[in-house]
């Protein structure tokens, strides 16, 4: 929301002098999946719709501040993840990092040259994802996803990833998370592509 002065992003003045950039953003009503239980496969499956239309709209949207570097894209997860190796003290867990990284470069950057980049959220954790009923008369368990927030981690990545984080919170602390993550891959299969498919699955090529 734009301040007085037309400004999207405005100053504010301490008391002290110091001078800080604030700006005001519209209320979305609502709970964050976090704070909701049970998650129903209808809410899982609202997640997964969600998630595909919002990337589906970003589809068409770029802006150049977009291509930057961040440590949070998935784009450059092995470099980030080698280049702070020495930060893990253990061998042995230092060598278990090694172990998934090297898996990830053989399995699944052989998939990454063949889906689609382009704007994504690229955070869209159970704190950040908001829930609410769809109607005044609906029942306590029948919520659905309406809104997400926190674009601070925006980056020009690949959009299945939004997908992917969203399912690895939705299946935390289930006791079948396979089962959990069903409705939320299921249905938003219609946005994506068949290497985006495949690497969601795992890809044709991962052992176990």
């Amino acid at each position: 929301m734009k301040a007085r002065s037309g400004e999207e992003i405005a100053t504010a003045e301490h008391g002290s002098g110091t001078k800080h950039l604030v700006r005001l953003l519209p209320y979305l009503p609502g709970k964050f999946v976090s704070q909701v239980t049970p998650h129903s496969p209808d809410l899982l499956r609202s997640l997964g719709v969600f998630l595909g239309s919002m990337d589906k709209a970003f589809a068409s949207f770029h802006h150049p501040a977009a291509d930057r570097e961040l440590k949070w894209n998935m784009k450059s997860a092995p470099s980030t993840i080698r280049s702070r190796l020495h930060h893990i003290a253990a061998p042995e867990g230092r060598a278990l990092v090694i172990h998934f990284v090297e898996r990830f470069e053989k399995q699944t950057s052989l998939l990454l040259s063949r889906i689609r980049e382009g704007i994504i959220h690229n955070d869209a954790n159970d704190n950040n994802v908001l829930v609410r009923q769809p109607a005044p008369d609906s029942g306590p368990f029948d919520l659905r996803v309406t809104g997400i927030i926190d674009f601070g981690d925006m980056v020009a990545g690949f959009p299945v990833v939004d997908l992917a984080v969203g399912t690895t919170y939705a299946i935390m602390g289930k006791t079948d998370p396979l089962a959990a993550a069903v409705p939320v891959v299921s249905t938003p299969t219609i946005f994506l592509k068949q290497a985006e498919t495949t690497l969601l699955n795992g890809g044709p090529f991962t052992s176990a």
